[in-house]
């Protein structure tokens, strides 16, 4: 089954061993695909990785809590921030404040 998903919906993006589930306002979804090559398909401006099994989608961020390495989503989900990741995060907040 094919099901468009519009990106602007996309919360975040979770890979559990080679599937990867899509998360979204309305529903979830997984696909059978590595998260390297769903970097690959969707707008870098957009997605951020924030750590090795998590890519969020920059705009759905409501808070970043720098100190304990957390991001709450619209949804009120929390993902955690790897060390590898921060730095990047950290720049690209900043460009857009």
């Amino acid at each position: 089954m094919l099901v468009k998903i519009n990106i602007k919906d996309i919360l975040y993006i979770k890979v559990e061993e080679r599937y990867c589930d899509i998360v979204t306002v309305k529903e979830n979804f997984t696909v059978q695909l590595s998260l390297k090559q769903f970097l690959l398909k969707i707008p870098s401006s957009d997605f951020i990785k924030v750590h090795r099994n998590y890519i969020i989608n920059f705009n759905k961020i409501e808070k970043v809590f720098l100190l304990d390495n957390l991001i709450l989503l619209e949804d009120n989900t929390n993902i955690t921030i790897s060390r590898q990741y921060k730095q990047e995060l950290v720049n690209k907040y900043e460009v857009l404040s």
